[in-house]
């Protein structure tokens, strides 16, 4: 049977929609990827000494985040060349590659926020912040499987009422818990202030990292939410849904990174406390337990947990003597 002319226009319409924002967020993503890649590798090249865990959550968050390109790229293909000539309407069919995409993105968010979680736990041992974190970290994972399932098995549930509801739970609950890890963050690292003009300025540098992070997963979410609630039947939130998993694995894997560029900035003898630990996993338990250290004793103990072999400088001056 053929198509009313003006519900075949209304079909082309939708199609091209579809490529244009699935094409720009498609290309936003590989750029993001791309940094994945040099952050990976700068991290296994310059923090070989780091735990076995951290280096298992990197390796795991970067293949989650790698196939999930793949299975992106798999849809587009789909779209541009598998259905090229064929009915419109079949290009606004799904396919199970961009729905399995959708799951492995919700791991990566689940995955990220944990791991900030344990960032808090470890310098603030509160119960309340981390607990609330890993709860909505939870929710949203349960409510991004529940979508995947319902999208695998109900054909057209996308342009439902219930899903976007639970849609827009999940980016709500998301942008919720970045800008409860963000606030919590601050909170703490702003008690590392004394009255040292360096220690203020390292704290400050370390809380407008966190800030930034924070406010651009929780901003990604927001659009997401914005454009899936505000704009049904439309597919603007496509770009943000593609870019939002990877600034996730960025942000774990610049914290990660980062803590050379501090541990640097932290040489002059003064305590950083929280603001040194929140970017060190390996010596948060130590800045917890002694928070009022000397900051050349710190940078001393993990340097010598990074080179055992090594003696300390003051062993080789009493040697010379």
């Amino acid at each position: 049977m053929d198509i009313p002319l003006e519900l075949d226009a209304s079909i082309v319409r939708l199609v091209k929609q579809g490529f244009a924002t699935s094409f720009i967020g498609f290309s936003v993503a590989t750029v993001l990827y791309g940094i994945s890649v040099l952050q990976v590798y700068l991290y296994y090249r310059n923090y070989a000494a780091d735990r076995v865990m951290w280096k298992c959550v990197v390796a795991l968050l970067f293949a989650l985040d790698t196939v999930a390109s793949i299975f992106a790229g798999h849809s587009l293909y789909t779209y541009f060349v598998l259905n090229f000539g064929k009915n419109p309407s079949e290009d606004l069919a799904i396919p199970w590659s961009f729905s399995t995409e959708k799951l492995l993105v919700s791991l990566v968010t689940f995955l990220a926020q944990c791991f900030y979680a344990n960032a808090i736990w470890k310098v603030t041992v509160s119960k309340t912040i981390t607990s609330s974190i890993i709860f909505l970290a939870l929710v949203c994972l349960g409510l991004g499987i529940v979508t995947t399932v319902d999208i695998f098995t109900i054909k057209g549930v996308i342009d439902t009422l219930r899903f976007s509801i639970i849609s827009g739970f999940v980016q709500g609950l998301a942008a919720l818990n970045d800008l409860l890890i963000a606030a919590a963050m601050c909170y703490y690292l702003s008690h590392s202030r004394s009255g040292l003009p360096s220690t203020n300025q390292f704290v400050d540098t370390v809380i407008l990292y966190t800030v930034s992070r924070g406010i651009l997963t929780a901003m990604t979410q927001i659009l997401f939410l914005t454009t899936n609630v505000a704009l049904p039947g439309n597919t603007y939130w496509m770009p943000f849904h593609m870019c939002v998993g990877k600034l996730y694995v960025n942000s774990v894997l610049a914290t990660l990174n980062v803590r050379r560029s501090f541990h640097q900035k932290s040489e002059p003898q003064f305590d950083t406390g929280p603001a040194f630990s929140f970017f060190h996993p390996e010596g948060a338990e130590q800045s917890r337990s002694e928070p009022h250290r000397s900051n050349n004793n710190l940078n001393s103990a993990i340097d010598s947990a990074g080179n055992p072999e090594e003696p300390k400088s003051s062993e080789k001056s009493d040697l010379k003597v």
